[in-house]
């Protein structure tokens, strides 16, 4: 069974988990089709299925409006030079292997580009109005270099190269993505362990009571398959993109010698899906998960603690209306709903990551509110809390009964168990940093 088999079949197991779904069971995907997110009638899977087959050249126009929609935007921020730098670098090196320039030239082009690097975070580079980013520092290093870098220039064509800019800003963003998502593993997992053994009442699963250190069990899992499914993205990516040279290339052929672009672009499309889909829902489902805590009263007040939970509310409207199906009159408009939604969840989904962090940082929760939690009974039909915890002999007080021997046994057993747990991904998470 391959990796994104058993990544849907876990995931389809944790939808059961909830009592109900966290949000729409259909989406828009980067390409404006409908998408599912949940388990729907049969009906809408054959809708769906045939937004597939339909207009294949449509789809793959609107995968490269995709591609260059975010070109544009990467070759107008200033900000992104180093990814010009990287790839104008590798296409010397690439350029010299392959005998079409020496050494001593490729030499020359590389410190050109080292002294532009310089000039550019030193604040002394020119940058020329009107012009895009690429241009401004190819025509830089063709005035410091001259005849290498003009030859460099037309050994490849302008489009290939930039296709590897966009691959590296692409890289860079899922790198941030699963940066932040690993940052919020370890404040979820140091949460747990701050509370270990607390229990509370579980709103969305279909469980009355759940142990802290499960929940966060439960979601440290969760943003894993999509740390993996991002990785596994990444890899597709940098597979998709080669120039190779037969050995009687000529600079008038060369141009068409790389790999289909198609490839990147469809990589790009994976990459926007992903953000999307599956991590939009992930982070949809934490937001859920731990602004109920404060909706129950049960976390000791907090200003920094209220305040993520607005941001995260906030990012979610966002990241909700961007996602949500667009009526059948709707025009497709190649930058608003490919390039620049992207964009613009990318952002979503690194605020709420953000948010969720700080959340669970300063989060403190009130184990006397947590102990004798009385659950509206509109709540599923959700019982006593506190009923739980005599029942467990948790509480301590006098006047509470207690559960059998074998009841509070296998309690502390399962409580050690997912403190050992917690502490095994805190170790493996530590180990992936350093």
């Amino acid at each position: 069974m391959g990796t994104d088999q058993r990544h849907g079949k876990l995931k389809a197991k944790m939808d059961t988990d909830f009592i109900r779904q966290l949000g729409p069971a259909m989406y828009t995907d980067i390409l404006n089709r409908e998408r599912l997110r949940y388990p729907v009638s049969e009906r809408k899977k054959l809708v769906v299925a045939d937004q597939g087959k339909q207009r294949p050249k449509a789809l793959q126009k609107r995968a490269r409006d995709l591609a260059d929609g975010l070109l544009e935007y990467i070759c107008s921020e200033n900000e992104n030079y180093k990814y010009v730098l990287i790839a104008t670098g590798e296409n010397a090196n690439m350029l010299t292997k392959e005998g079409f320039i020496s050494s001593y030239a490729r030499d020359e082009i590389l410190g050109g580009l080292e002294r532009i690097k310089k000039d550019i975070e030193d604040g002394r580079f020119q940058w020329r109005n009107n012009t895009d980013l690429r241009t401004n520092i190819i025509d830089k290093l063709i005035d410091i270099v001259g005849r290498p870098a003009k030859r460099l220039d037309i050994a490849i064509s302008h489009y290939v190269q930039l296709l590897r800019v966009l691959q590296l800003w692409c890289h860079d963003s899922i790198d941030e993505v699963i940066s932040q998502i690993k940052e919020l593993q370890i404040e979820l997992i140091l949460l747990a362990i701050r509370n270990g053994g607390l229990v509370l009442p579980s709103i969305w699963r279909r469980a009355n009571w759940i142990l802290l250190g499960d929940v966060v069990l439960s979601q440290l899992e969760q943003l894993d398959m999509g740390v993996s499914q991002l990785v596994s993205c990444k890899n597709k990516m940098d597979s998709t993109l080669e120039t190779t040279f037969p050995s009687n290339s000529t600079y008038g052929s060369m141009n068409s010698l790389c790999k289909d672009p198609y490839h990147i672009h469809n990589s790009v499309v994976d990459f926007g899906n992903l953000i999307v889909g599956d991590i939009s829902r992930d982070v949809s489902n934490l937001r859920l998960e731990l602004s109920s805590w404060m909706e129950l009263h049960l976390l000791t007040p907090n200003d920094k603690v209220i305040e993520s939970v607005s941001l995260m509310e906030k990012q979610m409207l966002d990241l909700d209306n961007w996602t949500a199906i667009r009526s059948p009159y709707s025009i497709y408009n190649p930058v608003e709903d490919s390039s620049s939604r992207l964009l613009v969840l990318c952002r979503n989904v690194l605020e709420i990551l953000k948010a969720a962090k700080e959340f669970s940082k300063e989060a403190s929760f009130d184990h006397e509110k947590a102990r004798t939690f009385l659950a509206p009974r509109c709540n599923f039909g959700a019982s006593k809390l506190a009923e739980f915890h005599a029942t467990k002999d948790l509480v301590g007080q006098k006047g509470y009964r207690g559960g059998s021997a074998i009841e509070k046994q296998n309690f502390k057993c399962h409580s050690d168990d997912t403190m050992r747990k917690l502490l095994a991904w805190s170790r493996r998470l530590q180990y992936e940093q350093n």
